[in-house]
């Protein structure tokens, strides 16, 4: 009984060592000089869910109470992420800015904007003054 139990203990702090893997990414990329403003987007996206993911695995619950040696492992590895899913997104960004993503987006949004005002008042407008609608009507006599 007495083997049972310290062998039920020393596997209990066996595996209270082990702590929970946090996916770290990878601060700079080889693909990264052919993203897209589009596509880089898209990465810090995908690297802010890196760092939201960490700190979910911070967080203290149950088996860090219990496994309290697997929860620093745990934390330290997810300070690791966060630091390198940070590394990355000020490395994008500055990519973001050198292909001039932001002026490019900027005047993306401006274009847009203003196809929709265009829009807005083509239907705002009486259907007789409409140009859309006064086109050449052989039937009517004309315009």
């Amino acid at each position: 009984m007495k083997k049972l139990l310290s062998l039920a203990l020393v596997s209990l702090l066996i595996t209270s060592c082990s702590g929970e893997e946090t996916p770290i990414v990878e601060p700079v990329q080889k693909s990264d000089k052919t993203l897209s403003c589009e596509e880089i987007l898209f990465e810090v996206n995908d690297s802010e869910q890196y760092i939201k993911q960490a700190k979910e695995k911070k967080s203290l619950g149950i088996k860090s109470i219990v496994m309290p040696l697997g929860y620093i492992d745990t934390y330290m590895t997810a300070d690791e992420a966060i630091s390198a899913a940070n590394q990355r997104i000020s490395y994008l960004k500055r990519i973001y800015d050198i292909r001039g993503c932001a002026i490019q987006q900027e005047q993306l949004d401006f274009q847009r904007k203003m196809q929709s005002n265009l829009q807005k008042q083509v239907q705002q407008q009486p259907a007789s003054q409409n140009l859309y609608n006064n086109q050449y009507n052989p039937a009517q006599g004309g315009y």
